[in-house]
């Protein structure tokens, strides 16, 4: 219903044209899917805990020396993580999913969060996309508090300034490479010809000029996880998750994606944050944060950062 009413709204902004049946195949997309961000697997509010949590007192955690920029202006933060916990209840047993987690990104830098299956890492990336609530603590994004905003100001924010990577994708397979790439703006009620003229841009870019009518069926692993990260540049954002980016890919695409994302970050000054079970390829970050049982246990530079240090 809520999705319908976006569509009224919107579509009085773009004027009858050949290029109409082109929206309409769009649209119809979109009500298949794509753009549903990942389902949480947790309590989805904090007022369906019992007061096990609720009777708790969360106390301002310790912070690892090395995960603060003490020095550094808060406008050239990214993020400024604080003492972030979230916990939730299965049966009798409170699980604590983040336990105190605190740390800084400034803008332009490219870090991996790091940690086995259940360490907290992918909590910890909904946490900074406001994609569920934080038991305490709170999430600043270039400034802005997240952790006080409500679901439409999520949304808003999100739009304008956060771009995701899926693991899997998330391509629509009826769907072209310009045409995939091309629907955040859809959102922004940019018309059909300017879209497509910047997703082609992007796309170029990316090294996928020859693909851009191709289906995904139509491309390999690598080139499909290229169309994942050009949807996320396309509108620009200041700052990129990846949720386990080379998770479906062979060894040589996952090194050309993370070399991809290198180059994002210091061509572009986007910041991006990564969460990976791999510490080799979380090599290729300026810092790694390490994540077990939801706290943050160590803080370290990237490969390449050490390289450059010397």
């Amino acid at each position: 219903m809520a999705r319908s009413i976006f569509w009224a709204k919107l579509k009085h902004l773009w004027p009858e044209s050949k290029e109409k049946q082109a929206e309409e195949r769009e649209e119809k997309a979109l009500d298949l899917t794509m753009f549903n961000l990942p389902e949480i697997a947790v309590n989805q509010a904090s007022d369906e805990l019992n007061c096990r949590i609720e009777d708790m007192t969360f106390q301002k955690a310790e912070a690892l020396p090395e995960a603060i920029y003490a020095d550094v202006k808060s406008e050239d933060l990214a993020l400024r993580v604080r003492s972030i916990y979230r916990y939730y209840q299965t049966g009798n047993t409170v699980v604590k999913a983040l336990d105190g987690v605190s740390f800084d990104v400034k803008v332009g830098e490219f870090c991996a969060i790091v940690g086995t299956s259940g360490s907290g890492k992918s909590t910890l990336l909904n946490q900074l996309a406001g994609l569920e609530p934080a038991t305490a603590g709170y999430v600043k994004v270039f400034g802005e508090n997240i952790s006080d905003m409500t679901e439409n100001e999520l949304v808003k924010f999100r739009l304008h300034n956060i771009g995701f990577i899926f693991q899997s994708f998330n391509l629509i397979k009826t769907l072209s490479a310009v045409e995939n790439v091309s629907l955040p703006l859809v959102f922004k009620g940019i018309s059909v010809k300017k879209r497509r003229q910047a997703a082609k841009v992007v796309l170029t870019q990316l090294g996928l000029k020859s693909h851009l009518k191709h289906l995904p069926n139509q491309m390999s692993g690598g080139q499909q996880q290229r169309i994942g990260i050009a949807r996320a540049l396309i509108v620009n954002p200041r700052i990129i998750y990846a949720d386990e980016p080379t998770g479906n890919l062979d060894s040589k695409s996952a090194k050309e994606t993370m070399l991809l994302m290198q180059k994002i970050s210091k061509a572009k000054k986007q910041t991006v944050i990564m969460v990976t079970h791999d510490d080799h390829l979380a090599q290729y970050a300026d810092r790694i944060f390490h994540i077990r049982d939801g706290k943050l246990i160590a803080v370290a530079k990237g490969k390449e950062a050490y390289q450059a240090a010397e």
